[in-house]
């Protein structure tokens, strides 16, 4: 398997987790209670001092490098910025790490970041623009932009200690607005798994064709409507609901509720093979 086949397929995992939870609770519950309180629980979290300690490196760190290699030799600072774009199982893979952000990014048939498929590669190396030195990446509206996606990233990890469902829900709303066509939606693992969840696809539809998928998902989930909030809220509620039915978190009540999305029964991959 290539480096780059064996990098995306540790990401993948990134996109599972359903409706596991941590506090007992569904993730409909959950998510439901994080809309009371969200703006004043970001906040609680941005203030926690652990939180505060790794704003202020990184504030005064990343202004100091020179190189991309002093970026991934900085522990500290390198798993900041992981973090802050949703790419900390990469902790260790600095040799990737150091293409993604060093490739010429003009050239998208041979950068790395385009070549991975899934758009938090290109989204941190177009960010930071370390294939042309550090001017971006130490400038203030960078560095602030850094800081926010950490702060954002790491709220939604804190709200995944209680159910990774509602995470995944958090970043769904989040990020499924810049998605233009289907293929975006499915290159994206979280993304992807959401799509799946909310559109009543079953989970061994990975055993099919990348056409055949797409077809699939174009079919349950309307791509010309991403941007529309209301939509986006009414596929997060699907994708809550039967995250908890598949986790058996709430079934009877969920198996009510379903149906109203889905008068006409869910798809068999078996007949597509």
């Amino acid at each position: 398997m290539t480096n780059v086949a064996s990098a995306q397929a540790a990401l993948a995992v990134l996109g599972g987790g359903g409706g596991s939870r941590g506090n007992g609770l569904s993730a409909m519950t959950n998510y439901r209670m994080l809309e009371t309180s969200r703006e004043q629980r970001f906040e609680a979290y941005t203030k926690q001092p652990t939180v505060q300690r790794e704003l202020a490196y990184f504030a005064e760190k990343i202004t100091g490098i020179e190189s991309a290699d002093d970026l991934l030799e900085d522990w500290q600072l390198k798993t900041f910025v992981l973090k802050a774009f949703g790419l900390e199982e990469l902790e260790r893979s600095d040799h990737m790490v150091k293409r993604i952000l060093t490739d010429d990014l003009e050239n998208q048939d041979e950068a790395l970041a385009y070549r991975m498929q899934d758009p938090r590669f290109p989204e941190m190396a177009v960010t930071l623009r370390l294939d042309q030195g550090t001017a971006k990446i130490k400038s203030p509206a960078t560095i602030q932009e850094v800081a926010q996606r950490y702060l954002l990233n790491g709220f939604e990890t804190q709200v995944g200690q209680d159910s990774i469902a509602t995470r995944q829900a958090l970043y769904f709303e989040r990020k499924i607005g810049k998605a233009a066509n289907i293929f975006q939606v499915m290159a994206d693992p979280t993304l992807r798994e959401v799509a799946r969840v909310a559109g009543g696809l079953p989970t061994d539809i990975s055993r099919l064709d990348f056409d055949k998928q797409a077809a699939l998902y174009e079919k349950s989930i309307e791509v010309d409507r991403l941007k529309d909030p209301d939509y986006v809220k009414e596929l997060v509620e699907r994708f809550l609901v039967r995250a908890d039915m598949e986790s058996g978190a709430g079934t009877a009540a969920a198996n009510g509720i379903v149906s109203l999305f889905q008068p006409g029964g869910g798809f068999n991959v078996n007949l597509l093979v």
